[in-house]
């Protein structure tokens, strides 16, 4: 079992000292780059634990007159990553733009004197290779936590880490093993800064996988007779074989950009002492200033005393509380005492945040729509019916519950499928779900399989995947999974932790 402990190092003389503060700690060495090793392993040897399952957290790197130097660092490091990703995205920009020009048939020379580009470097972009990998093979040492505002794929490719290295292994064997021909229209999505783009990317790239790794033949974008359309992906298996296409529902916090920047700017308010719970009473038209977050709270966090606070709490009293303006909005915190041994600790501000209003309707409207529109892409094929069983993938943005599912699908009055003298959604045989999937939870669970008992082409099939059907569109069937998500992306149990 894995256990992190937080390091400081301070620069002393010619050395470097590593505390422990967790454990009252100290020792030293000779180079920074070796100050993690020393500090991994005085803890090993002062606790009894295997050197492989001590992982340490550095929170400060602290050099005489100048103070903690590590922020300065990470913040020229994260520089450098914006730029190498606005190098990515201008060279996915102007492939695409090439690509264009070339099938309007505009000559290399005219293409490379419109860019500002040499004729040789507008033919390599006209028929770039798909890239080897996915995240930059650099170094990382940021282990900041991620920020509300900041993309999954940045995150991935910036964060230090074993945790973090195993998941970025987990997406590249991946990549690896999707066809390259069509990589080129993959990879420019993955690397997006918008979750819009990059989650229904890595959903994509995860379906493809999890067949894969069940033993079936893929085809990618499969022509399909009668249709415009192209599937995501043909399936086969023995005498098995269906369409699968992949979707991304974005409900719920998705679309509440300026919570999620409140958030980040509460979070970069410091004060060693106490963390907040923070509750928006009212939410301005726009996103207000970070100061005139930041500021009014530092201000009023420092006129608390954390041991008078906790004395208090003991007595009885109430934690302080206030209300601060920021523009238009109201933003309503309490704040709660660090224990003395955790003060000065880096971590976020917010300990409790705020609860958003309740969605089910609008999340059953969303998945529902989802599922509307990927359906209507099978409805014009020569009036034929399709020639075998369709899966729609789905994984959400934010949690849908069971009764959310079961509404979108088998609700009596609008649900999806429906079994009457007029039958709604029978192209479509089953619904492969899997809540808030990401790349981090790849071994927790596999999707489940939500079948469509009045569908055309129903499946039969479904191992080894838990199924949910109904016998009357009221109650629910269920049938356990066979095997584990674990077991089959071949990853360790409780992967990403440990090796």
């Amino acid at each position: 079992m894995t256990h992190e402990y937080k390091i400081q190092i301070e620069r002393d003389g010619r050395w470097w000292m590593v505390h422990i503060p967790e454990l009252d700690g100290l020792t030293q060495a000779r180079r920074l780059s070796e100050a993690e090793l020393m500090g991994r392993e005085w803890i090993a040897v002062s606790t009894g634990t295997p050197l492989n399952d001590v992982t340490v957290n550095v929170t400060s790197i602290t050099v005489p007159g100048m103070g903690d130097v590590q922020r300065i660092a990470d913040d020229l490091i994260h520089l450098r990553e914006l730029a190498a990703q606005a190098d990515r995205d201008a060279q996915n920009m102007a492939s695409s733009f090439v690509d264009e020009l070339t099938a309007a048939e505009v000559p290399v020379r005219d293409a490379g004197e419109l860019l500002h580009l040499s004729p040789q470097r507008i033919s390599q972009l006209a028929n770039l290779e798909p890239d080897a990998t996915l995240f930059e093979e650099s170094g990382r040492s940021d282990n900041s936590a991620a920020r509300h505002t900041e993309g999954a794929f940045h995150f991935l490719n910036r964060r230090a880490g074993g945790f973090w290295d195993r998941v970025r292994g987990h997406i590249e064997s991946s990549y690896a093993a999707f066809p390259d021909e069509h990589k080129h229209g993959l990879v420019a999505r993955l690397r997006k800064n918008d979750e819009r783009q990059h989650l229904p990317a890595w959903w994509e790239l995860y379906t493809f996988t999890l067949f894969d790794k069940l033993g079936y033949k893929i085809e990618v974008h499969p022509e399909l007779p009668g249709s415009p359309k192209n599937p995501d992906f043909l399936v086969t298996k023995g005498h098995l074989s269906m369409y699968v296409e992949a979707a991304v529902v974005f409900n719920g916090q998705q679309d509440a950009d300026a919570w999620n920047w409140v958030c980040d700017c509460v979070n970069a308010a410091k004060n060693p002492d106490f963390m907040v719970d923070l509750d928006i009473i009212t939410q301005g038209k726009q996103r207000p200033a970070k100061l005139k977050i930041i500021d009014p709270l530092e201000k009023w966090l420092a006129t608390l005393d954390a041991d008078q606070v906790l004395a208090d709490l003991n007595t009885g009293r109430p934690l302080p509380h206030t209300q601060l303006a920021a523009d238009d909005w109201i933003l309503d915190y309490t704040a709660a005492p660090v224990l003395p041994n955790r003060r000065g600790i880096p971590r976020r501000l917010i300990a409790i945040y705020p609860t958003r209003p309740a969605t089910f309707s609008q999340d059953v409207d969303q998945l529902r729509k989802t599922l509307n529109k990927k359906g209507a892409n099978y409805s014009k094929l020569d009036n034929a019916p399709l020639d075998r069983p369709l899966i729609t993938a789905i994984t959400s943005w934010s949690s849908l519950d069971e009764s959310e599912l079961r509404e979108a699908l088998f609700g009596p009055r609008s649900g999806y499928w429906r079994n009457e003298s007029d039958p709604r959604g029978t192209r479509m045989s089953a619904v492969l779900f899997g809540n808030t999937m990401r790349a981090w939870r790849a071994a927790d669970q596999l999707p489940e399989l939500w079948l469509n008992p009045w569908a055309t082409n129903p499946l039969h099939e479904t191992e080894p995947f838990a199924t949910v059907t109904t016998d009357d569109g009221v109650n629910s069937v269920r049938t356990p999974a066979s095997t584990t998500a674990a077991a089959v992306f071949g990853l360790a149990p409780g992967w990403p932790n440990g090796a």
